[in-house]
């Protein structure tokens, strides 16, 4: 299983790194929109630089940011494949989160690209189907999880992914607001106050200049576990 992984991650890499030089660099500033509801898009893009995030609106205008949503040139670095290879209009809003420099690849450069090459056609479907399967995995935990548990990982997902060693803890070295914790997670501000309080309380997360800084990782991946089990 440990050879397929690699194997799979070597596939991947490769993809984009030859899908890459199909294209033209840009850059955008944070917030910027990037795709919104409804665009037909007619590119593809790579991210080099900085992260995006997915963003979807309810019905009633709230916002809902959904989980594995933000994307970066070292995790999910290519975006609007779905709806560029299925000539499908986009059903989120695609934001850049903060300052990033994308690979723009146009329709036709795409389809020369998969036409041409197997490793980039290979790699493009077995990030379509991951997405597809994490998808799956995200109703089911939506539907399954309690608030606690998917607010933990939450924390540990980007412990893992922007945290780095700070007096023998971990400093998340990116922003996350109540607000944008609560939109990700589907609940209110004062729920996830409430998660906060509780983690202050119990002494395993502060604030250091703005950003969250987890005082014990091994204390709160065993509060994940003792929560996920009930």
């Amino acid at each position: 299983m440990a050879d397929q992984n690699a194997a799979i991650h070597e596939t991947i890499n490769d993809c984009i790194s030859k899908l890459s030089k199909y294209g033209t660099l840009l850059s955008y500033p944070a917030h910027k929109e990037i795709a919104c509801v409804g665009d037909m898009p007619d590119a593809v893009y790579i991210i080099k630089e900085g992260t995006v995030c997915t963003v979807r609106y309810t019905s009633s205008g709230n916002k809902k940011i959904f989980w594995n949503s933000w994307q970066a040139e070292t995790s999910d670095p290519i975006f609007l494949t779905a709806s560029v290879i299925t000539r499908r209009p986009v059903t989120v809003d695609i934001i850049a989160e903060t300052n990033v420099k994308l690979v723009r690849i146009p329709y036709d450069s795409l389809m020369e690209a998969m036409h041409s090459d197997p490793i980039i056609g290979t790699g493009l479907a077995i990030i379509l189907a991951s997405r597809f399967m994490d998808v799956k995995a995200q109703l089911h935990e939506s539907e399954e999880a309690s608030f606690e548990q998917r607010f933990y990982e939450l924390l540990l997902k980007y412990a893992d992914e922007y945290g780095e060693p700070y007096e023998n803890k971990i400093l998340i070295r990116i922003k996350l607001s109540q607000q944008f914790m609560a939109d990700t997670l589907h609940v209110d501000r004062t729920t996830v106050a409430r998660g906060i309080k509780k983690l202050k309380d119990d002494n395993l997360i502060e604030r250091i200049n703005d950003l969250y800084c987890i005082k014990n990782i091994k204390e709160l991946q065993l509060l994940l576990d003792q929560v996920s089990d009930k």
